[in-house]
């Protein structure tokens, strides 16, 4: 398919993103134009091998084109990124991540250990992968199975830790 013809099948799609944003100094068909551009860049980068559809890989990258035109035109954001003190730092590069309390610490440390069993064994490596990006058809590969067998696997996996979470959550409560 060539991007003229992608981006004719796409129209409405972009349309339908151009009229979700209101961006300062933005009309509708200035994002319009946006995100076609965005489509361009899609339609040759897009690897369908990575286990996704070209719809969701042009939605999320639409959606980050509309967060940089978002930050761009915040004066305030564009301030804190752009001042820099005698010794050249940034005033971003001068914020220390915080450390979690101990009470913090102890959450984190009971999550993880909640956690831990669900990433064991074949399935527990299919769910960690998938969650760390690889795709269905790597994975597939990688053990011997179709890329259908990993994406039911991961999601009944997914279903089953979101399920005890929830129940361990109202335990903490």
């Amino acid at each position: 398919m060539t991007v003229d013809e992608t981006l004719h099948k796409y129209e409405k799609f972009l349309w339908h993103m151009a009229h979700k944003f209101h961006i300062d100094g933005y009309t509708t068909e200035d994002l319009w134009q946006e995100f076609a551009l965005v489509l361009t860049a899609c339609h040759k980068t897009f690897d369908p091998d990575r286990g996704t559809h070209f719809k969701t890989f042009l939605y999320k990258s639409i959606m980050a084109r509309a967060y940089h035109l978002i930050k761009d035109q915040d004066p305030y954001t564009e301030r804190l990124d752009n001042s820099i003190d005698r010794e050249g730092h940034t005033f971003l590069d001068n914020i220390e991540d915080p450390m979690p309390t101990p009470d913090e610490q102890d959450v984190i440390d009971d999550v993880h250990a909640f956690m831990e069993p669900y990433f064991e064994g074949r399935d527990g490596l299919i769910l960690k992968e998938v969650l760390r990006g690889t795709s269905y058809r790597q994975l597939g590969e990688a053990l011997g199975l179709s890329k259908q067998r990993v994406h039911q696997i991961y999601t009944e996996g997914l279903k089953r830790l979101k399920d005890d979470f929830a129940q361990y959550l109202g335990r903490m409560n």
